[in-house]
C-alpha cells in the first residue's frame, strides 16, 4: 500500500485493527496532498525496483495526488477511495470521507469522470468500500449499482483478520465473504 510508505515502523508491534485505528487513520487524517504524492512516489519507486509495473490501491483519500504520482512514475495503477459510512470502533477522520452514502457516491463518480484513464490510460478508477466493518448495506448495494453503470470494479478489504470474521459472524450471521455474496445477491448479479 502506498500510504504505508510514510508510516514504516508504525505497525511493527500491533495487530491490524489497532494499527489502522490508532496509527494509520490519525496519520492519514492529517496528511496533505503533497504528503500523499511523495508517499506514492516512494511506493512506486520500490515497486519499479522489484519489477512490478502495476498496482491496486485499495483505499486512498487524496486521489489526485495518487494519479499525479502514477503519471510521474510511468507505471499503471488501479485506484480506489477509502470509504466509511458507519462506525465500528474505527473512527475515520472527517477529512478522509464524505458523511453520507449520497455524498460518497457523488464524490466517487466525480473522481471516476476526472481520473479514470488519466496518464494516457495508465490510471484506472474503481469504486471503493473500505471494509465490512465501516460500511452499511446501502453503501455496498449502491456502490455495486454505480460500478456496474460505469463498467468498472469495486475494491475493498475483506477477511483480513480473525477479528473481522468474528465480528461478521456475530453481527451479520455469516463470514465476511458470505455476507458480501448475500448483499450482492439481494440486488441480482450483472
Amino acid at each position: 500500500l502506498f500510504r504505508s510508505q510514510l508510516a514504516r515502523g508504525l505497525g511493527d508491534d500491533v495487530e491490524l485493527i489497532p494499527w489502522i485505528r490508532d496509527r494509520i487513520l490519525p496519520m492519514e487524517g492529517n496528511e496533505t496532498e503533497e504528503d500523499s504524492y511523495f508517499s506514492m512516489l516512494l511506493f512506486g519507486i520500490e515497486q519499479i525496483h522489484s519489477g512490478c509495473t502495476t498496482f491496486a490501491e485499495p483505499g486512498a483519500h487524496r486521489m489526485d495526488a495518487v494519479a499525479r504520482a502514477v503519471e510521474t512514475l510511468g507505471i499503471r495503477g488501479v485506484i480506489a477511495r477509502y470509504v466509511a459510512t458507519r462506525g465500528s470502533g474505527i473512527r475515520v477522520p472527517p477529512s478522509m470521507t464524505a458523511r453520507t452514502v449520497d455524498e460518497i457516491l457523488a464524490l466517487q463518480e466525480e473522481e471516476y469522470d476526472r481520473l479514470n484513464g488519466w496518464a494516457d490510460g495508465r490510471v484506472r478508477y474503481w469504486f471503493g468500500v473500505s471494509s465490512i466493518f465501516n460500511n452499511t448495506d446501502e453503501c455496498f448495494l449502491r456502490t455495486k449499482k454505480i460500478a456496474d453503470k460505469y463498467g468498472t470494479g469495486i475494491h475493498m478489504h475483506i477477511s483480513e483478520t480473525k477479528v473481522e470474521a468474528d465480528w461478521s459472524k456475530e453481527n451479520l450471521g455469516r463470514t465476511p465473504v458470505r455476507s458480501e455474496e448475500r448483499r450482492v445477491g439481494q440486488e441480482g448479479r450483472s
